[in-house]
């Protein structure tokens, strides 16, 4: 016969916790959502639009001067995106290969942004481990 897990009561109220902060930032999101889908424009928080329509997608996307402002976002937005998976690909890079040029580099930096949020109080694993494992030569 199988063990059943035990259900701890730190493991029920964290999910409990979870959830509540989960539907509160939610709930923000879905009324922008619905509100730009009525045409009626209301005050208070409604589960669906009290008349659907489309007109203000229309209107952003047939205005040159709101147009242009959510393209420069949106492209701004991937932009930084695929450079920020770029940078963090190829520094992920060097620093698993051991016989890499510029490895020790990469990863002095890693270890004193570390120590910059250790300054700060942040919880960030133990320095010294990396002395262990041979990232930095002395």
């Amino acid at each position: 016969m199988k063990d059943h897990p035990k259900i701890r009561l730190f493991n029920v109220i964290n999910g409990i916790i979870f959830i509540l902060i989960s539907i509160i930032m939610l709930i923000p999101i879905y009324k922008v959502l619905v509100d730009s889908f009525d045409l009626s424009s209301a005050y208070g928080m409604r589960l669906w639009p009290k008349q659907f329509g489309l007109a203000g997608y229309e209107s952003v996307l047939s205005n040159p001067t709101l147009y242009r402002p959510l393209l420069i976002s949106v492209g701004t937005t991937l932009a930084g995106t695929f450079l920020g998976l770029a940078l963090s690909t190829l520094g992920a890079y060097v620093l698993i290969q051991w016989d890499m040029p510029g490895r020790t580099f990469f990863a002095s930096l890693t270890i004193r942004f570390k120590k910059f949020c250790k300054s700060f109080n942040t919880k960030v694993e133990d320095i010294d481990s990396a002395n262990k494992y041979n990232f930095i030569k002395s």
